[in-house]
């Protein structure tokens, strides 16, 4: 069983490029896959859909990390989630 890990908060990790024990520029590919829980991952490979200059990606259920050729990374992206949303009330 993998060590519970404490969450990150992704829109700060966007707007400062810091958050919790990922850097943009700095954390590895092994940083990143260590905080996403593995039933979440959609892929983790060299498909880079939307960011051709990366060179690995990795798709979590909300949010995709791109990764440069020396494999830290280089950019991120989060998916809005509409979970919960009550329209017409």
């Amino acid at each position: 069983m993998a060590e519970p890990v404490e969450p990150i908060d992704l829109f700060e990790l966007v707007t400062t490029g810091r958050a919790g024990p990922i850097e943009l520029g700095k954390s590895s590919r092994e940083t990143v896959r260590g905080l996403i829980d593995p039933e979440d991952v959609r892929a983790d490979n060299y498909y880079r859909h939307g960011d051709t200059a990366s060179a690995w990606c990795i798709y979590g259920t909300n949010c995709e990390f791109f990764f440069s050729p020396d494999f830290r990374l280089r950019s991120i992206s989060i998916k809005p989630s509409t979970a919960g949303l009550v329209i017409g009330i």
